[in-house]
């Protein structure tokens, strides 16, 4: 049962339903066409995938036009739960940078596990400390995956690339 303190609106729910989708129609799009695997590969090597016949100046299009399409998605689904400013993006993006990074850079799996970590760790400081502490939590858990697991919680399997 939903108290006083605990407001979700259908927004919300739209925001989770619409970031899910997402994140399995880029997963399913990366792993099963043909495209998808072009991009993994000439990002791994871009001169094994031109030797192989991958369209270098395609790919690197289809990549900035994919990312366009992920930020507008994301801007319009953040745009009704918040204000709307110029400076509004840069908490957002510096916390997705930091999610980036502790989950690992390697897998499809990494941002979505450093996100909920991260998510866990900023609540958990929130509940504990005093709130204008609780703002550090996101840096000083990034601090501890680099030093600690530097390639991040789901990263390289310390083979090659």
């Amino acid at each position: 049962m939903l108290g006083e303190a605990n407001f979700i609106t259908f927004q919300t729910f739209l925001v989770y339903g619409a970031t899910a989708g997402l994140f399995v129609a880029i997963s399913v799009f990366m792993t099963r066409t043909w495209l998808g695997r072009s991009l993994r590969v000439a990002s791994i090597d871009p001169f094994a995938a031109s030797l192989i016949g991958i369209d270098l100046k395609k790919v690197r299009m289809v990549s900035f036009g994919l990312g366009a399409l992920i930020a507008a998605i994301c801007g319009w689904l953040y745009f009704p739960l918040y204000a709307v400013g110029y400076l509004n993006g840069s908490i957002p993006g510096i916390k997705g940078f930091i999610a980036l990074f502790v989950g690992g850079m390697a897998s499809t799996m990494g941002p979505l596990a450093g996100g909920l970590a991260l998510g866990l760790v900023e609540v958990a400081a929130s509940f504990y400390l005093p709130s204008i502490y609780a703002e550090g939590a996101a840096f000083v858990l990034l601090m501890v995956i680099l030093v600690a697991k530097p390639s991040g919680l789901i990263g390289d399997k310390g083979g090659k690339r």
